[in-house]
């Protein structure tokens, strides 16, 4: 009886751990973290990015907003086309 009860705990536990980890996946989306710049590691702003598609990019690659690139939250960096300048606020 008692090797039953630690088999159903053990496979209790097991799917619990299963769960989590579908549930609570990083907010990464993008499988290579590598390509990104430093600042992800701690805080990036828009005068670390030389291009509006770089500072998209790192938009892309998180849930949310984590380094508030997107000023008017339409999902994009904004972009001064004529000038080749992006503005995050």
């Amino acid at each position: 009886m008692q090797a039953f009860l630690i088999k159903s705990l053990q496979a209790f536990l097991l799917s619990v751990v299963l769960m989590f980890s579908l549930v609570f996946q990083p907010s990464v989306a993008i499988a290579d973290t590598q390509a990104l710049p430093a600042c992800v590691d701690s805080d990036c702003n828009c005068s670390d990015f030389s291009t509006q598609e770089a500072a998209q990019t790192v938009l892309n690659a998180f849930q949310g907003d984590r380094f508030r690139l997107d000023g008017d939250k339409d999902g994009a960096v904004q972009s001064d086309v004529r000038t080749n300048l992006f503005d995050c606020s």
